[in-house]
C-alpha cells in the first residue's frame, strides 16, 4: 500500500533540480485505493490540518489520480489573518511531481468569514488557469472556517463537517 505524505519542494543539491521531500505522513481514515470525494477530503484535511481553528491562513493543494485517488497534498503557504503567498511554479512543480491529474485547493478563513473573498476568487482563476496549461484539471477551490466550508466555483453551503471533534 502506497503511503500518503505531506510533500514539500526543495532543490537537489547534485543536481540543482526540484525534487518532493516528504515532510509529513498523513493520517488517512480510508484506505490508498480509495476515491476522495468532497466529504473524504474535509475529513482529510480536519484530521491532518484542522484548519477550522487556525488563527492565520493557510493554503493546501491535493492532487489527485485520474480515478480521484490521493497522491499527495501540498502546504502552499501559511499567512497571516486575511492573507497567503503563493507561487504558481511550485503548485505546478508538486502537481507534476507526484502525477496528479486533477486537483484541488483548500484554505481557511480564521475571521469565520463563510464566503469567497474577491483574493479567494483572483487565486482561484489563477488556479484553473495553471491547471490548462500544465493539462491538470482544477477540481474546485474550498473555504473552510468554524461554522462549516464552502465550494467557491459551486457556490455550495455547508454547515456541519462530517467528522465529530
Amino acid at each position: 500500500m502506497k503511503e500518503k505524505y505531506l510533500y514539500d519542494i526543495i532543490k537537489n543539491p547534485k543536481t540543482g533540480l526540484p525534487e518532493l521531500r516528504q515532510t509529513l505522513e498523513l493520517e488517512v481514515v480510508i484506505g490508498s485505493d480509495h476515491c476522495y470525494d468532497e466529504d473524504d477530503c474535509m475529513t482529510l484535511m480536519q484530521l491532518n490540518f484542522a484548519l477550522d481553528i487556525l488563527d492565520n491562513e493557510h493554503l493546501y493543494i491535493v492532487g489527485f489520480d485520474h480515478y480521484d485517488r490521493l497522491c499527495g497534498v501540498y502546504c502552499v503557504s501559511s499567512g497571516d489573518f486575511k492573507s497567503v503567498q503563493h507561487y504558481n511554479r511550485n503548485i505546478a512543480l508538486f502537481l507534476l511531481l507526484v502525477g496528479a491529474r486533477k486537483f484541488r485547493m483548500f484554505h481557511n478563513h480564521p475571521d469565520n468569514a463563510l464566503s469567497g473573498s474577491s483574493g479567494d476568487y483572483q487565486v482561484m482563476g489563477f488556479m484553473i488557469s495553471l491547471g490548462n496549461v500544465i493539462g491538470i484539471e482544477f477540481i474546485d477551490s474550498y473555504v473552510l472556517c468554524p461554522d462549516g466550508w464552502i465550494k467557491l466555483a459551486g457556490g455550495e453551503r455547508v454547515n456541519e463537517y462530517m467528522i465529530e471533534r
